[in-house]
């Protein structure tokens, strides 16, 4: 019972950290690693030590690869590794399944919120440039959804670059003078798109104590 309380308490608070600020705290991380190692080594000896070593590596191994892809934050690897120190590989790697069906019912559900808002964005920033300012050269927000802009209409293009060329990316700012481009760094773009997989882990976590 311990270390169930202890495993829930570290992933929902990774969770809730996660949604509140896009990462998760070594804190976090690092004292779920060290109570499992104490806890199974208490409990069970020597077995429990192999066990919580082995469920560490096997945590931070599941979720390596995503990791070195840009797919997910450090913070993730370890809240995985965190749940195996406490619970063991097998245990660990059912997290790994579960979450791993939230984590891609999580991702379409913000996709296609992000494409429903398009729309919104798309209306807020012509009300936002549209004041008779001469931004130029044109403007292009990328959405994160493959190549295609933000504002891509051919109205749009040729109302505010003055012609059918082609945008180049970027965002403008008021100055003294004529306007410049700045670039927005991150903005929408794929990896703009946070998927706070720190929930994932917490509802594989529970899936997992409740189907084993």
């Amino acid at each position: 019972m311990v270390i169930l309380a202890v495993t829930l308490v570290a992933t929902g608070l990774a969770a809730g950290w996660d949604i509140r600020t896009g990462r998760v705290p070594n804190a976090i991380t690092f004292s779920a690693i060290v109570l499992g190692f104490i806890l199974n080594s208490y409990y069970l000896g020597v077995p429990g030590f192999v066990s919580a070593f082995t469920g560490t590596l096997v945590g931070a191994m599941l979720l390596l690869i995503p990791f070195l892809l840009g797919g997910m934050g450090a913070g993730d690897v370890k809240i995985l590794a965190a749940v195996g120190a406490l619970n063991g590989a097998r245990f660990t790697f059912s997290t790994f399944l579960y979450g791993a069906v939230v984590g891609g019912i999580i991702g379409l559900v913000l996709t296609l919120a992000r494409r429903k808002m398009r729309p919104v964005l798309t209306g807020l920033f012509v009300a936002l440039t549209g004041s008779g300012i001469d931004y130029s050269p044109c403007i292009l927000l990328d959405t994160g959804y493959g190549s295609e802009p933000l504002v891509s209409s051919r109205v749009m293009e040729r109302d505010v670059c003055g012609s059918d060329r082609e945008p180049r990316a970027g965002a403008f700012r008021k100055a003294s003078g004529t306007p410049r481009p700045v670039r927005i760094s991150g903005f929408m773009q794929p990896s703009g798109i946070k998927m706070p997989y720190a929930v994932a882990i917490f509802a594989g976590t529970l899936a997992a104590y409740l189907l084993r």
